[in-house]
């Protein structure tokens, strides 16, 4: 199983903490308290309170506006030299001409690492609504952020943006993703149901908690998950020996340059 054997991957790089002992944030007012006025403070808000739950703390984190008259504009379609591992993550796909097409939609977004600094681009244009929509988009953006400070980027952006749903289940933002729309080259509800699924097996969560954490789904990725807890059950304790669960010392924290 890919999923399964990407998820080991990332327990053996980084360690099996967030995907054991994180709590999983549900999308509730206990997990997300801040006010929703639907400007740039609240965005900041949700993203800042985002990456404590990822614990992506240590590094400076600035926003700044995309926009027609902001200085930091994105790259054009044509922008020459190196694709950075932070821009392989934007890209939405190669046109015709060989050009890339650019991934700006959102309202908000990881632009890359700078000097220990996370830059996150916000377009002032998009109409901020303060739903799951937001919340999942912001939570993938996070994960990128993530990804980058531990270093397991990936070239190919179909599976970078495949990974980072699965690393947004990893640090225990899943339930925010598998509730919102993600990239059309990102996991879809099947995916990340199982990975759910997955972890709360791996956890080894009673009845009583698995159901309520599933009661937190929308229906298509709850059946997902439901069928998955019965396909990865048994045999006892295989899937926690195939994510190599017990065997590996969390590895120290990382340093910034």
């Amino acid at each position: 199983m890919w999923l399964i054997d990407q998820l080991a991957l990332l327990v053996a790089r980084t360690g099996e903490r967030p995907l054991i002992h994180s709590p999983i944030r549900r999308p509730t007012i206990d997990d997300f308290p801040d006010p929703w006025t639907g400007d740039l403070p609240a965005l900041r808000r949700l993203c800042l309170r985002l990456m404590s739950y990822a614990e992506v703390l240590g590094p400076d984190v600035i926003f700044e506006p995309i926009g027609p008259t902001s200085s930091a504009t994105p790259r054009p379609c044509a922008a020459p030299g190196p694709i950075s591992g932070a821009e392989v993550s934007q890209i939405a796909g190669i046109e015709p001409d060989g050009r890339i097409r650019w991934r700006r939609r959102e309202p908000l977004w990881f632009q890359d690492l700078h000097r220990g600094t996370l830059r996150f681009g916000y377009d002032p244009r998009v109409p901020l609504q303060g739903d799951i929509q937001l919340v999942g988009g912001v939570a993938r953006e996070v994960a990128r952020a993530w990804r980058q400070l531990h270093a397991v980027l990936q070239p190919d952006p179909g599976t970078e943006a495949r990974l980072t749903d699965l690393t947004t289940v990893y640090l225990g933002l899943g339930l925010c993703t598998a509730n919102s729309r993600g990239p059309a080259d990102g996991l879809g509800p099947r995916q990340l149901g199982f990975l759910l699924a997955a972890q709360l097996l791996a956890r080894e969560e009673g009845c009583w908690s698995t159901r309520k954490i599933l009661g937190h789904l929308d229906p298509a990725p709850r059946d997902h998950a439901r069928s998955a807890l019965r396909q990865l059950r048994r045999p006892r304790g295989a899937l926690r020996r195939r994510l190599g669960l017990d065997l590996l010392d969390d590895p120290p924290a990382i340093e910034l340059g």
